[in-house]
Parts: structure tokens; sequence; C-alpha cells
């Protein structure tokens, strides 16, 4: 066909040589003139014209295999294929390890990631189509599966390989990216990291300049103190209102209890604005979002607050135990609205 290698041979000596040594061979599977069925062509060295032939096939063995590779990009599609899985892995907020083998990237993710921010949407979504649409596992088993040499063993996958263009792919994703989308040999996968490069180009200076701001406002708004410390400081001022009937918004208990519950087990920020860059909030996704939520159920609880609060000190109430009830919430929520006074109203409002 049009796509596969073409073998001349010509009438010239060279040629006439190759052929006599391959039709000898056929028929005899040695070199020997004297054991031949038939005589011996006139003017040939048996060593010269088995070694022509055997140099010819060489030859011609490396022609198919470099077509072949040309047409379906080898094991560096495999390569390519596996890279494009895992940085769509950690553009949606799955743990992506910079040393992951490819074991670690072709095995099932689970479930239980967060949801992305705004300004990530895009990505999201790209990385999502890639997931779903294009099998890693199947690119690599491909190649694996091609067998050759006298072994029979797989010998066009290294998973050495594998893992080193992983980890290549891992440290500097937009290059990876490019290199990827510039391949022709598959135009599935070119397109898709065409796609992923342009969503992630377009949303990665937002995304790092929101999580920078995450990170300031978060340290600002906990003044030392864990989720955990803030969680419990809450939920005895809310206990208490809520005995009361000072609860606010009234309705909102169950979901206050949630997100009690939640912060409980909520970490402390252990990174630094200067540990991530443009490049790294795709491999940083599941600390940013995180960071965010954490934000967003803290702008929950200084809402839930600040409304306590203020009916804790609406009219003049009853005397003898509600006042000093009332009086206990007050300063408790008072004490505990000095943690989050510093909260942006974009965090307050949940748009972040």
């Amino acid at each position: 066909g049009e796509q596969g290698v073409r073998i001349s041979l010509a009438r010239n000596p060279e040629d006439m040589r190759v052929m006599a040594a391959a039709r000898w061979f056929r028929d005899h599977g040695h070199f020997e003139p004297a054991r031949g069925k038939w005589q011996w062509p006139e003017g040939y060295e048996p060593a010269q014209i088995m070694l022509e032939l055997e140099n010819r096939l060489d030859s011609w063995a490396n022609q198919v295999r470099n077509r072949f590779l040309e047409l379906t990009g080898g094991s560096k599609l495999a390569a390519q294929a596996l890279v494009l899985r895992g940085l769509a892995l950690a553009a949606t907020g799955h743990v992506v390890s910079p040393t992951a083998a490819a074991a670690d990237i072709l095995g099932d993710p689970g479930a239980g990631v967060l949801p992305p921010s705004e300004t990530w949407q895009r990505v999201e979504h790209a990385a999502t189509g890639i997931l779903l649409s294009i099998k890693a596992a199947d690119y690599v088993g491909e190649f694996a599966a091609v067998r050759q040499g006298e072994t029979g063993l797989p010998q066009l996958i290294d998973p050495c390989e594998l893992d080193a263009a992983l980890a290549e792919g891992l440290s500097d994703p937009l290059t990876a990216l490019a290199e990827i989308a510039a391949f022709s040999a598959d135009p599935v996968l070119a397109r898709a990291a065409q796609q992923l490069m342009e969503a992630i180009t377009e949303a990665q200076s937002s995304e790092s300049a929101n999580m920078q701001r995450a990170y300031l406002s978060t340290s600002t708004l906990l003044e030392g103190q864990s989720p955990r410390s803030v969680a419990r400081a809450a939920e005895n001022v809310a206990r208490t209102a809520n005995d009361a009937g000072f609860f606010r918004p009234a309705d909102s208990w169950g979901e206050f209890r949630r997100v009690i519950e939640v912060l409980s087990v909520s970490e402390s920020t252990d990174w630094t604005p200067e540990d991530i860059d443009d490049v790294s909030v795709i491999l940083w996704q599941p600390i940013i979002r995180g960071t965010l939520r954490l934000h967003r159920l803290l702008a929950f609880v200084k809402r839930v607050m600040d409304e306590t609060l203020t009916e804790c000190e609406r009219g003049q109430g009853s005397a003898g135990d509600v006042s000093h009830l009332k009086s206990e919430v007050k300063s408790h929520v008072e004490e505990l609205g000095k943690l989050v006074t510093d909260l942006g109203p974009e965090w307050v409002n949940g748009r972040k």
C-alpha cells in the first residue's frame, strides 16, 4: 500500500549476489557448496554472498521498523499517552507525585476529589475529557505486546523509559503538552494535548494568584490557630445559642454541623506562596482546592456567627438566666469573630 515499505531489486551485480544467496539459503539452509542439491553459482564466494545477504536483510528490517515507528509513533506514542493521562489526573485534582511511576498513573485514581475553582473550570473539562476518552493503558499495552527477536519477548516498551518520560512531563507540563500536540502520529492525542495546553495557559496565572490570595487570607483568618480549634470554638458558641433559641439562621443548624465536622478534620496549610508558581498549579490542585474549600467553610461559619450575634443583641430579651445566656453567647461570638474579621467579602459571599 501507499504507507508500506517498497523493497526493490535490480539486475545489477550487487542485487544479483543477494538474490543468489537468498535462493541458495532457502533451498539448503547453509552456505556449503559441497553439500548442495544443485551446482553452486559460478564466480560467487560463499562467505561474501552470505555476508551481503545478512547486511541487506538488516537494512530492510530497519526500513520496516522505521516506517512502523513513523506511522505509529512507537514507544514514544505510548509514553506521550502516559504523560497526557498523568497531567490530566493532576489537573482534575488527583494527587500525582512528581516521582510517580507508570503503574501509578495507569491504575485507578479513585474518587473523592474536591471541585475546582471557577477559573479552573475549562481545564477541568478538558482534562476530564482526556481521562474518559483516551485509554493510556491501551497505548502502552499495544506496544508491549509487539514481540520480536529470538526470545519472542516484548522489546518495544521499556518501563524505565516510560517512567523517565513521565517524570520529565510532570516537571514541565506545558512543554510536554506542546510536544505531544506537535506530534502527528496520533491526531487524537495531539488534539487533546492542544486543548488541555490552551486551557491551562489561559487559567494558570489567575489560578496562581487566586491561590496566593487564599493562602494570605487563610493565614490572617486563622491567626496561628488550626481549623480544628476554630471549629471547636464555633461549635461551643452555636450549641449554647441553639439551646437558647438564638442560633441563626435557624434552619441552618444541620448544615452548620456538617461544616464543623469537616473543619474538625481539616489541616492547617503547611506551604507558602513561594512554593507555587504558574507552572506548579497543576500538580498543586489538591492543596489549592482544599484551601479554597477551607475558605468557603470559614466564610459560612463567619456568617452564622454574625447572624447569631445579631440575634443575641436584638431587643432587651428576658431577665435572669436568658440574659446571662445572651451575654455568654455574645462574648463567645465576639471572641470567635476576631478570627474571621479579615476574611474578604468575596470569600464571605462564597464566590471563591
